[in-house]
């Protein structure tokens, strides 16, 4: 009878919060800024500054992950994010991102694409899964972002 009790009240709050918990995909809507921050020993640190939009009534943590980064649609390396993110509830900010990565990157990036030396503009890309929490649950989703850039655009 007890167990009938608890099994019964543990349904009644799953359906409750599961009508709370609605989710809306956290859009990514471009880069405002990044460059290469620091050649140190073998490493780069690349500071990207990402435009995210929140639409949930509640924040949302990005952990650290690791993607891939593409030039001229070649993948060349990965990077992995050195901080988590922390999307405020309702906001479409700008957030910074250190990425670090391995100096061959960036030489197997411009072997791969000369036409930067010459001044035209590369395609430049990041994809991989990146790990989100809200409200105590956990959610993979799918990045798969580029713009074209210049040398001079890197701020070096």
């Amino acid at each position: 009878m007890i167990r009938t009790y608890c099994f019964g009240i543990i349904c009644f709050l799953l359906l409750l919060c599961s009508g709370c918990t609605v989710y809306e995909d956290v859009q990514i809507l471009g880069i405002s800024d990044y460059k290469i921050a620091s050649l140190k020993d073998d490493k780069i640190q690349l500071n990207v500054a990402l435009d995210v939009k929140n639409p949930n009534p509640y924040k949302i943590k990005i952990k650290k992950t690791s993607l891939d980064l593409f030039v001229n649609g070649s993948q060349v390396g990965e990077a992995d994010m050195l901080n988590q993110i922390i999307l405020k509830k309702k906001s479409s900010d700008s957030h910074q991102i250190a990425l670090i990565t391995d100096k061959s990157v960036l030489s197997k990036a411009l072997i791969s694409s000369i036409g930067a030396l010459m001044g035209k503009k590369i395609d430049v890309g990041i994809k991989g899964k990146v790990k989100a929490k809200a409200l105590g649950i956990g959610k993979k989703f799918d990045v798969d972002f580029s713009k074209k850039v210049g040398l001079a655009d890197l701020n070096l």
